[in-house]
């Protein structure tokens, strides 16, 4: 969407998205008492994700990296979860199970993700309204020039709770809620706001 000089661009990324997926698997192992499970629930036992502590590091580190890479507006694809293989391999022990873990999780993601109820859901919660209504309260309150004036919208469907970074220049990863929700699409206007400096 554009006008004036400003653009707001969004997109479902399939890097982000994965994380955020192996994230909650990682959560619910440790949840299964509570009765607040994310999604997916998935008996991910033998799949050698790493322990603890281990996981959360790494799983920052590989969030870190992928977020840059966004930020850069380097394609993000069907492919791009085999093609960046040993980046999200990090999050699992090296080892066969580790392996297996990757395949199984990335070939259960990939089919939620493919599915009507996957990126396509994501992508429609911020259809042309919303994104019309984000946008005029943006373009009200923004100073672009030439070279800084796009504002990249990455759309989880869910919240990254292992890491609190989701902002770059010009650039940002946000939880469909926090703009579908209207307590807190205050919250991400401020954060919008504050990326595109």
């Amino acid at each position: 969407m554009q006008a004036n000089d400003f653009e707001l661009e969004a997109h479902a990324p399939f890097s982000l998205n994965y994380l955020v997926f192996l994230q909650n698997i990682f959560l619910n192992q440790d949840r299964k008492a509570e009765n607040r499970l994310l999604h997916p629930y998935l008996d991910s036992s033998k799949w050698g994700l790493l322990p603890g502590e281990e996981f959360i590091t790494n799983f920052k580190a590989v969030w870190k990296e992928t977020l840059q890479k966004n930020s850069d507006r380097r394609l993000d694809h069907y492919g791009i979860i085999h093609d960046q293989q040993l980046l999200f391999e990090r999050l699992f022990v090296q080892n066969e199970e580790g392996h297996h873990g990757f395949t199984e999780s990335s070939a259960a993601f990939l089919a939620w993700w493919d599915s009507m109820a996957g990126r396509i859901a994501v992508e429609r919660v911020f259809d042309a309204d919303m994104m019309q209504k984000v946008y005029q309260e943006l373009v009200l309150s923004l100073t672009t020039n030439p070279k800084n004036n796009r504002l990249v919208i990455d759309l989880l469907y869910d919240r990254p709770v292992l890491t609190d970074q989701c902002m770059g220049t010009w650039y940002i990863a946000l939880p469909i809620e926090d703009l579908f929700i209207k307590d807190r699409r205050n919250h991400a206007m401020e954060l919008m706001r504050a990326s595109c400096l």
